[in-house]
Protein backbone atom coordinates (compact mmCIF):
# COMPACT_ATOMS: atom_id res chain seq x y z
CA UNK A 1 0.00 0.00 0.00
CA UNK A 2 1.64 3.38 -1.27
CA UNK A 3 1.16 6.58 1.70
CA UNK A 4 0.19 9.36 -0.09
CA UNK A 5 1.76 12.59 0.66
CA UNK A 6 -0.69 13.61 2.91
CA UNK A 7 -0.90 10.58 4.89
CA UNK A 8 3.11 10.83 5.39
CA UNK A 9 2.26 14.30 6.61
CA UNK A 10 0.09 13.63 8.85
CA UNK A 11 1.48 10.23 10.34
CA UNK A 12 4.49 12.50 10.84
CA UNK A 13 2.45 15.41 12.55
CA UNK A 14 0.95 12.97 14.73
CA UNK A 15 4.43 11.25 15.81
CA UNK A 16 5.95 14.89 16.43
CA UNK A 17 3.22 15.77 19.03
CA UNK A 18 3.12 12.36 20.59
CA UNK A 19 7.08 13.35 21.33
CA UNK A 20 6.14 16.59 22.97
CA UNK A 21 3.67 15.29 25.14
CA UNK A 22 6.08 12.64 26.35
CA UNK A 23 8.50 15.24 26.89
CA UNK A 24 6.71 17.90 28.50
CA UNK A 25 4.54 15.02 30.86
CA UNK A 26 7.53 13.98 32.03
CA UNK A 27 9.41 17.04 32.84
CA UNK A 28 6.68 18.30 35.08
CA UNK A 29 5.52 15.06 37.00
CA UNK A 30 8.65 13.23 38.66
CA UNK A 31 8.43 9.11 38.66
CA UNK A 32 8.52 9.10 42.30
CA UNK A 33 4.96 10.61 42.00
CA UNK A 34 3.98 8.60 39.15
CA UNK A 35 1.72 4.99 39.95
CA UNK A 36 1.77 2.05 37.91
CA UNK A 37 -1.46 2.19 35.95
CA UNK A 38 -2.23 5.48 36.63
CA UNK A 39 -3.99 7.28 34.45
CA UNK A 40 -2.09 9.95 32.81
CA UNK A 41 -4.85 11.86 31.66
CA UNK A 42 -5.86 13.25 34.45
CA UNK A 43 -2.47 13.66 36.08
CA UNK A 44 -1.50 15.88 32.88
CA UNK A 45 -4.19 18.04 33.17
CA UNK A 46 -3.50 18.27 37.02
CA UNK A 47 0.44 19.18 35.44
CA UNK A 48 -1.08 21.97 32.74
CA UNK A 49 0.22 19.11 29.73
CA UNK A 50 -1.98 19.37 26.73
CA UNK A 51 -2.97 16.07 25.75
CA UNK A 52 -2.61 15.67 21.42
CA UNK A 53 -5.80 15.75 19.86
CA UNK A 54 -5.14 12.52 18.06
CA UNK A 55 -5.19 10.69 21.60
CA UNK A 56 -8.06 12.19 23.02
CA UNK A 57 -10.39 9.78 24.09
CA UNK A 58 -7.38 7.23 24.42
CA UNK A 59 -6.35 5.71 27.95
CA UNK A 60 -2.71 6.56 28.41
CA UNK A 61 -1.65 4.74 31.27
CA UNK A 62 1.93 5.08 33.67
CA UNK A 63 3.81 2.03 33.08
CA UNK A 64 7.26 1.37 35.21
CA UNK A 65 10.21 0.98 33.17
CA UNK A 66 11.83 -2.58 33.35
CA UNK A 67 15.36 -3.19 33.28
CA UNK A 68 16.63 -4.65 29.94
CA UNK A 69 12.87 -4.82 28.30
CA UNK A 70 12.78 -5.62 24.94
CA UNK A 71 9.93 -6.93 22.48
CA UNK A 72 9.86 -10.43 21.26
CA UNK A 73 12.40 -10.94 18.08
CA UNK A 74 11.02 -9.60 14.56
CA UNK A 75 8.91 -6.81 16.85
CA UNK A 76 9.05 -2.86 15.06
CA UNK A 77 9.63 -0.05 17.10
CA UNK A 78 10.74 3.61 16.10
CA UNK A 79 13.31 5.53 17.95
CA UNK A 80 13.17 9.33 18.07
CA UNK A 81 16.36 11.67 19.18
CA UNK A 82 16.84 15.06 20.09
CA UNK A 83 19.40 17.18 22.26
CA UNK A 84 19.32 16.58 25.80
CA UNK A 85 18.19 18.86 28.25
CA UNK A 86 20.95 20.94 30.73
CA UNK A 87 19.00 20.52 33.64
CA UNK A 88 18.80 16.78 33.28
CA UNK A 89 21.86 16.06 35.26
CA UNK A 90 19.92 12.44 35.92
CA UNK A 91 19.22 10.01 33.62
CA UNK A 92 14.70 10.41 33.61
CA UNK A 93 13.60 7.55 32.09
CA UNK A 94 9.52 6.88 31.90
CA UNK A 95 7.00 4.68 29.99
CA UNK A 96 3.58 5.32 28.59
CA UNK A 97 1.00 2.46 27.45
CA UNK A 98 -1.59 3.29 24.63
CA UNK A 99 -3.84 1.24 23.39
CA UNK A 100 -1.03 -1.66 23.57
CA UNK A 101 2.11 0.47 22.91
CA UNK A 102 4.58 1.06 24.87
CA UNK A 103 6.21 4.43 24.47
CA UNK A 104 9.69 5.00 27.27
CA UNK A 105 11.62 8.29 27.04
CA UNK A 106 15.03 8.45 28.20
CA UNK A 107 16.41 11.66 28.70
CA UNK A 108 19.66 13.26 30.08
CA UNK A 109 21.49 15.95 29.76
CA UNK A 110 23.48 14.44 26.74
CA UNK A 111 20.63 13.40 24.77
CA UNK A 112 17.12 12.38 24.93
CA UNK A 113 15.14 9.45 23.12
CA UNK A 114 11.85 7.75 22.84
CA UNK A 115 11.32 4.70 21.93
CA UNK A 116 8.11 3.75 20.41
CA UNK A 117 6.96 -0.22 20.28
CA UNK A 118 4.67 -1.67 17.55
Amino acid sequence: MAISSPDLDQALELVADLEEFVHELFSKASDEELLDGEDLVERAARLGVSVPSSLAGEEIRYTPREPGITREAGGRSLVLVRPGRPDMLDVRIGCITIRGHRVCLECGWIWCRIVIYL
